[in-house]
């Protein structure tokens, strides 16, 4: 995470144990990943044009999806794990699809506020950079993938916000992905290298 990103997150849970205390926030979150879950279920479900049931606590925030999902076709991956094997890196993939008659690498996400611009969704462009850098790195996938799609669903139901990233923007997101890489490795490294040190 960069450190904006940490900040915003401990912020955010500072307020949040304010005003819930520490129980109440710590159900909070575990009721915000449990909705998350099943709102990933449902949009699966979905696209593979299965019978589902929205359960009533996500039925808002699922109708925020559809305008989008209307759009999605020729599903090739759902929930999907990826690992780069060169850079060592591992993740969970929400969809690889068509949308709009090209392939996509889309990941949703849930959102309370709304957010038009990319740079309100913190890491969510570099984490699709780097999935997309995994995928295009694998044996497993038959085709390259150029852009991928952020979408933003909204818990108030109101349409989702879908962000674009292609070209030099996803070029400069896998370019912002691989100095954190570095980073993390070069830190990794010395505090291996100090512990070794002081044992």
């Amino acid at each position: 995470m960069s450190p904006e990103s940490k900040r915003a997150l401990e912020e955010w849970k500072e307020r949040m144990i304010k005003k819930l205390g520490q129980e109440g926030f710590d159900m909070h979150q575990k009721a915000l990943l449990e909705d998350g879950a099943s709102l990933h279920s449902c949009i699966a479900q979905s696209l593979f044009g299965k019978e589902y049931e929205v359960p009533s606590k996500i039925k808002p925030v699922f109708q925020s999806v559809q305008c989008i999902l209307e759009d999605v076709h020729h599903v090739k991956a759902i929930e999907t794990y990826v690992a780069h094997t060169k850079l060592h890196y591992k993740g969970v993939v929400d969809c690889i699809a068509s949308y709009r008659n090209e392939n996509y690498l889309i990941d949703w996400k849930k959102s309370d506020r709304q957010k038009l611009d990319l740079k309100q969704t913190y890491d969510a462009p570099i984490q699709l950079a780097a999935y997309i850098g995994a995928i295009n790195a694998s044996n497993l996938y038959p085709f390259v993938i150029k852009r991928g799609l952020l979408v933003i669903a909204y818990t108030c139901g109101t349409p989702a916000t879908v962000h674009e990233v292609s070209n030099n923007t996803l070029q400069q997101y896998w370019t912002a992905w691989l100095r954190r890489l570095q980073k993390y490795y070069v830190e990794t490294t010395n505090s291996d290298d100090n512990e070794n040190v002081r044992q």
